[in-house]
């Protein structure tokens, strides 16, 4: 996938089934996986790492193992 920045959260993922614009800081991306699972889609990773943040970052706070935790 070749990922284009269009700002400093956004940017523009060709590749895969779809191209598809990301959206980092509120978790979205066109192909609506991102924001309807909160974990991200392979457009959200691949605009993610190439700006150098860990996946783990992306992930929705509501799947981290402290947060499930405290559920008990």
């Amino acid at each position: 996938m070749t990922v284009q920045p269009i700002d400093g959260w956004r940017f523009f993922v060709k590749g895969g089934k779809m191209d598809c614009v990301v959206d980092l800081e509120h978790g979205k991306c066109d192909c609506g996986v991102y924001a309807v699972e909160k974990i991200p889609c392979s457009h959200a990773i691949a605009a993610g790492t190439s700006v150098g943040l860990h996946i783990s970052t992306l992930v929705c706070p509501v799947y981290l193992k402290d947060f499930l935790f405290k559920g008990y």
